[in-house]
């Protein structure tokens, strides 16, 4: 099994690769809650000046820009499975999808 987990892999990857993506899960979150997990990931490393407002507003910021651009924009391909994040741990993630990839071989 392979997987490929990245806000940066397009649905345009999919579609020019030599190989066959059988599931594809898009993968979503509020923006405040992302927000607040960079916050809290930034402050386990050390850093500085935190501010979970600026860094919610940089991430609408670049989720509209992603969206709208002409090449490769940011989207959900038409046969992904949705998983909104919102309120799962990373633990509660990994199951889903998991369980969601097990639904989706199973006859």
């Amino acid at each position: 099994m392979c997987g490929v987990v990245s806000c940066f892999v397009r649905t345009i990857v999919a579609k020019r690769s030599s190989k066959q993506f059988t599931h594809k899960v898009f993968i979503t979150a509020d923006p405040a809650v992302r927000a607040a997990r960079r916050a809290r990931q930034d402050v386990e490393l050390g850093k500085d000046g935190v501010d979970v407002e600026r860094t919610e507003s940089a991430l609408r910021e670049r989720d509209a820009k992603d969206s709208s651009r002409q090449a490769s924009p940011l989207a959900q391909a038409d046969d992904a499975v949705v998983l909104d994040t919102t309120d799962l741990t990373l633990e509660q993630v990994i199951e889903r999808m998991a369980a969601m990839i097990a639904d989706l071989d199973s006859p």
